[in-house]
């Protein structure tokens, strides 16, 4: 697969994650948070499965991998956050304890998304 070809096709699949991401209806309250974080976990599990299937190129494999490890680390902590919830924590608590970790994530996903050319997977 050339850089083109995969670029196109993980780009493809980030449209289409960001499409269905934004789809998701905002808890309104506590107890529409878990159902919102169920939502986003396998949409997020959808692309990143999506983009690791697919052969990175060797001049972007790294900043590939390390946004495949920043998913992977966002999903955990959502994964953290819903035991936490199943187990009787306030869901607002508990959204509350990942948000700080989430948003440097999302942000260092973004740099290694641009960083690999991936403009769709960096927003």
């Amino acid at each position: 697969m050339t850089k083109e070809q995969f670029i196109t096709q993980a780009n493809a699949l980030c449209t289409e994650s960001n499409v269905r991401s934004n789809a998701v209806k905002a808890p309104t309250d506590a107890a529409s948070i878990d159902g919102f974080l169920a939502e986003q976990e396998n949409i997020g599990k959808n692309v990143s499965e999506g983009v690791a299937a697919l052969p990175a190129p060797a001049d972007i494999s790294a900043p590939v991998q390390k946004m495949l490890d920043g998913w992977k680390a966002e999903l955990a902590l959502i994964a953290t956050a819903r035991e936490k919830i199943a187990g009787g924590e306030d869901a607002t608590t508990a959204v509350q304890a990942i948000t700080t970790e989430a948003k440097t994530l999302s942000a260092d996903v973004k740099v290694a998304a641009k960083e690999a050319g991936l403009t769709e997977c960096a927003k």
